[in-house]
């Protein structure tokens, strides 16, 4: 077996071991921004500890602090977007909508990961006085010590009293001067970088778990949003239609992209599928699921590379 394909291979055992039994995904329809969705270490909304407990997440409302001292957060803001803050740092909900989010972010460092903005979703950060509009699926980070703002994908438009600037993938700004877009090297990553990867890898592996068993059961799917999946213990993204890259190049499923690129498997062990599909789900007659009670598995790639190859592993910037 090349290297390539034992690396596919096994990614696909990992994507589906949590699916032995079948697992029910839970649409969440979302109407906030605002859900705490991962913490680790020491974590405070407004002076309160937050104390993970299973299967159950606190919502950061407006007006609400969240602060960090040795620990990280992750919050879910609109669908297919995540907000994650590391050690010593600290932010601030002020709109919570999903037309007009809006987090202030107070000291410390931020990164904002968009594999995905909804029609008529918006998604802005404030830091002294800079107004920066998310526009399109990127990779943004906010550090203020010194203060400037990275686009390691997409694009963000920055207003400040010294006028706008459009900034775009490899650039960046200081802000707290004027506006000036300068390149920097995506390559420099530091923990929480590489921190922030691997959430965006275990979000797209559960995304891939979910599309994968809401296939199986015939569980209906009616747009983009949030899943609940209780084989990881977390909500992913799950789109509507073809999958959706992360930055990092990891792929977020939905059960449509499973059906219509993977094909049934019959008395596999393993529950992997080495033949390539050549149909459609409209043609299987029933959805979709797997004939005689089989598993539908991946085949030929792993579950966050799906038909476009293998996912980026070299950093920033994978699928284009």
């Amino acid at each position: 077996m090349s290297s390539s394909n034992h690396f596919r291979f096994m990614t696909v055992l990992l994507a589906l071991a949590g699916i032995a039994q079948t697992v029910h995904a839970q649409q969440v329809l979302s109407a906030q921004s605002g859900t705490i969705h991962y913490t680790e270490g020491k974590v405070t909304v407004d002076g309160r500890e937050l104390h993970a407990r299973k299967s159950q997440f606190a919502t950061l409302r407006p007006g609400e602090e969240l602060r960090t001292e040795r620990g990280r957060a992750e919050l879910l803001l609109t669908p297919g977007a995540f907000l994650r803050i590391t050690d010593d740092s600290a932010l601030r909900m002020i709109d919570n909508r999903l037309s007009d989010t809006r987090v202030e972010v107070l000291e410390g460092s931020v990164l904002a990961e968009c594999d995905a903005l909804l029609k008529d979703n918006a998604i802005t950060l404030l830091y002294a006085g800079n107004t920066i509009r998310l526009v399109k699926h990127g990779l943004y980070r906010i550090d203020t010590a010194p203060a400037h703002l990275r686009v390691f994908d997409g694009a963000a438009i920055v207003d400040s009293s010294s006028g706008q600037l459009t900034l775009k993938r490899g650039k960046e700004t200081a802000l707290d001067g004027g506006l000036v877009a300068e390149k920097f090297n995506r390559k420099n990553q530091d923990a929480f970088d590489q921190w922030d990867q691997s959430r965006s890898e275990v979000l797209a592996y559960a995304s891939a778990n979910a599309s994968q068993s809401m296939l199986n059961a015939n569980t209906p799917w009616t747009a983009s949003g949030w899943y609940f999946n209780p084989s990881y213990d977390l909500f992913t993204f799950v789109p509507f239609g073809e999958p959706v890259y992360s930055p990092f190049g990891w792929q977020f499923w939905s059960p449509s992209a499973m059906a219509y690129y993977y094909v049934p498997v019959r008395g596999s062990n393993s529950g992997v599928s080495t033949a390539p599909n050549t149909t459609s789900s409209a043609s299987t007659g029933n959805g979709g699921a797997a004939a005689g009670g089989g598993v539908r598995s991946f085949s030929g790639g792993s579950p966050t590379s799906g038909p476009h190859g293998g996912p980026h592993t070299g950093g920033f910037g994978g699928h284009r």
